[in-house]
């Protein structure tokens, strides 16, 4: 499997409650894994080839950015659903809360 570096400008989420940014910094990826975010590459990763995206937002791929302002309690759950599936186990019961004016507007 292929491994390099790319370099830019860093953002990612650990978790739903923390959105981490680096600017000008490198993505180690080794084999298919993402080693980690640095700001200078380490030792043991200078031989990786280095794909130099500077000036440009680098976020981790396969990430779903189409989110209605309902789904972003459940965000990330269930991705192992067809649409379908997913829109009955997790979407509808919670945007079905929204009939209450009160819950809508919190």
């Amino acid at each position: 499997m292929d491994s390099f570096i790319i370099k830019g400008d860093i953002c990612y989420s650990r978790d739903k409650d923390e959105l981490l940014t680096f600017e000008d910094s490198y993505v180690v990826c080794e084999d298919g894994i993402c080693r980690g975010v640095f700001g200078t590459i380490p030792d043991r990763y200078a031989g990786l080839r280095v794909l130099d995206h500077s000036g440009m937002l680098v976020m981790p791929g396969m990430t779903d950015l189409h989110i209605h302002a309902p789904q972003y309690a459940y965000r990330g759950l269930g991705m192992d659903h067809e649409l379908l599936d997913w829109l009955e186990l997790y979407a509808f019961p919670e945007e079905s809360k929204y009939a209450d004016l009160g819950a809508a507007y919190g």
